[in-house]
């Protein structure tokens, strides 16, 4: 009788433990497909731009951005020689036509992000959407610069 008892108590816990991994694929599976088409949205929603060298000392860069959860994010990357003792890459976005001087945005102060490769980055967020800021620039700026854009290195447009 003892041993019937246990078999009893032994089926019932296999069957909950089968039923709670069912339960956590299921749950996993809809997390996924979440995922998924979180993902794709915020691919479809993202904007990119090729950077175009203006100036003898770049390679090559890109400007990514999206709003993404009511934060309009931008990531800007290039490849650049080490600027100059006391300078440094700025990057902006610029807005332009809406009045005769260009509204801008400084997004940041790129980091070197490998110097194998010499691969500059910057992410920039903000809870103020920019996606109407449409121009992407990497300047050369002094190290006590102003607000003031520098010597365009790359330009783009998205």
């Amino acid at each position: 009788m003892k041993h019937a008892f246990l078999w009893v108590i032994s089926f019932i816990l296999l069957l909950v433990f089968g039923y709670l991994i069912y339960i956590n694929k299921e749950v996993n599976d809809l997390k996924q497909n979440a995922f998924q088409v979180n993902y794709k949205a915020s691919k479809e929603s993202t904007e990119t731009a090729s950077l175009l060298n203006v100036s003898a000392k770049a390679q090559q860069g890109f400007a990514y951005h999206s709003v993404d959860k009511g934060y309009f994010i931008s990531t800007i990357s290039a490849t650049l020689p080490d600027p100059p003792a006391g300078f440094f890459y700025q990057t902006w976005l610029v807005r332009e036509g809406l009045s005769s001087e260009p509204e801008t945005i400084a997004t940041g102060k790129m980091k070197l992000e490998s110097m194998q490769d010499h691969f500059w980055a910057v992410v920039f967020s903000s809870k103020t959407d920019y996606s109407d800021y449409r121009k992407v620039v990497i300047s050369l700026q002094p190290e006590d610069y102003e607000q003031v854009i520098g010597e365009n290195i790359l330009v783009g447009k998205y």
